[in-house]
This record gives structure tokens, C-alpha cells and sequence, in this order.
């Protein structure tokens, strides 16, 4: 019920019938898409962020473009 207010102002300010809400007690996820934002624009792909991706693969053993927060991995047959 608490969550109420924030569905209410969701769907006043996103009006559209496909918009997902989720009836979950402990999350929060609130995400809105903009097409056509240039990459460029983004104050996360700046020079900090490329200095933070060419050094992570030293400093934590890891390729760049894997889950670290996955620690166990699962066959794909598993049952």
C-alpha cells in the first residue's frame, strides 16, 4: 500500500497502457528510456569512466564485458 503514491504518479506521468508496474514489497526500479541521446552527451562515458574501463580488467581478473555479480554460472541444460 505504501507503494501506492509513487504507482499513482507513475502512471499520471508515463499514460500509457503498457506501462509495467510490479507489485514487489522490497523493490524499486524506476527506469525511463531517451532514443536517440548521443553517447557523447553522457556525463558517465566521460574520461573518469574510460580510465575505469581500460583498468578494470587489471584490477579485478576479469574480462570487461562479463556479470561480477554472478558467482555461480549455470549450464544452460542444467535442470
Amino acid at each position: 500500500a505504501g507503494g501506492a503514491p509513487l504507482r499513482d504518479l507513475a502512471r499520471s506521468a508515463i499514460p500509457t497502457a503498457e506501462l509495467p508496474i510490479a507489485d514487489t514489497r522490497d523493490d524499486l526500479v524506476i527506469y525511463r528510456e531517451w532514443p536517440t541521446v548521443l553517447l557523447a552527451a553522457l556525463p558517465q562515458l566521460g574520461t573518469v569512466a574510460a580510465a575505469a574501463y581500460q583498468t578494470l580488467p587489471e584490477v579485478q581478473q576479469c574480462t570487461l564485458h562479463s556479470r561480477l555479480d554472478i558467482t555461480v554460472w549455470k549450464d544452460v541444460d542444467a535442470v
